[in-house]
């Protein structure tokens, strides 16, 4: 069904079969991230091969999620089924998709920043 034990929404993105690709319209949830820095985009269309997707937790783990990851892309017009999260102390992000499938501008863009901020990571840790 649509729901879990509990009774809460499951959020899916509808897929076929695990492994092969779909296209859909990813929403940005503001420009104060390293996504939006790398597409200059409030949205745009991405590759997927998941049949799950990331969910908010519940109860105790929700407080210290939320303390130490935000999101920052959803599916379209559903809050629900989050496409990207970006560590709050601006370590990293993890998006949903396959940019490196994408064969796009804005593929080839997540994957920049992707490796940018690993090399800035990795000179802040041999600065130390």
């Amino acid at each position: 069904g649509d729901a879990d034990m509990a009774g809460r929404r499951k959020p899916l993105v509808d897929q076929e079969t695990a492994g092969s690709s779909s296209w859909h319209v990813i929403r940005l949830l503001g420009r104060e991230n390293a996504l939006f820095r790398a597409v200059n985009k409030d949205e745009f269309l991405v590759n997927s091969r998941h049949h799950q997707a990331v969910m908010f937790p519940y109860g105790p783990l929700q407080a210290r999620f939320r303390e130490r990851v935000k999101i920052i892309a959803v599916a379209g017009d559903d809050d629900e089924v989050v496409e990207a999260i970006e560590l709050r102390n601006g370590a990293g992000f993890g998006v949903q998709f396959h940019p490196e499938d994408m064969d796009n501008g804005d593929g080839d863009a997540v994957m920049r920043m992707m490796v940018n901020m690993t090399k800035m990571k990795q000179a802040q840790r041999e600065q130390n």
